[in-house]
């Protein structure tokens, strides 16, 4: 039975143009599969022409790790590799969590801008506490909710209610559609 890495060396092996002679680029969104010197150097000679960089999932100093094994693999491998930078633009997302948290319909939960680095998104004694990196735009989400606007989690599966605000940075939240709550989840 083939593997991965042999279907890729297959697939290298076919290549029969020049991939700088090809009017179509191969994109391939590097992710942990392929996070890699040795794999980043079998997926260019596989053809990939440009690595894709997901800005909207990306940790801290995780370009700074990756942008060196790309231009290293390239290099390696002997090919000119291009990097894209996926800039989405802002989205809205919850903090990570150590665990996944369970809201219920009809729970109040606190969605909040998270107070510092160790505020995360976590359920102490029944009590739910959804958190937002402070950013500017955060900081005009919150700001512009008002009792019985609706909020949406993790792309509308839970669904969420204002009921009162606490401050300009919380709010609290009647849970409408409920379910396990996954770290870093879009808002």
């Amino acid at each position: 039975m083939a593997t991965d890495m042999d279907a890729l060396g297959m697939a290298a092996a076919r290549l029969e143009v020049d991939p700088s002679e090809r009017n179509v680029k191969i994109v391939a969104t590097m992710g942990p599969a392929w996070e890699t010197e040795d794999m980043l150097q079998k997926m260019i000679s596989a053809g990939v022409d440009i690595v894709r960089l997901n800005c909207s999932h990306r940790f801290k100093d995780a370009f700074e790790t990756q942008y060196p094994l790309i231009r290293a693999a390239a290099n390696a491998v002997g090919r000119k590799v291009e990097i894209l930078g996926d800039l989405q633009g802002p989205k809205f997302r919850t903090t990570d969590c150590r665990s996944d948290v369970m809201i219920n319909p009809g729970e109040i939960v606190t969605l909040a801008l998270a107070t510092n680095d160790d505020d995360i998104v976590r359920s102490i004694d029944g009590a739910v506490r959804i958190t937002m990196k402070s950013t500017l735009e955060q900081k005009s989400l919150i700001a512009g909710l008002a009792v019985g606007m609706e909020v949406l989690i993790e792309d509308g599966r839970r669904k969420l209610k204002m009921v009162e605000r606490v401050s300009g940075s919380e709010v609290k939240m009647q849970t409408l559609v409920g379910g396990r709550l996954k770290a870093r989840q879009g808002v």
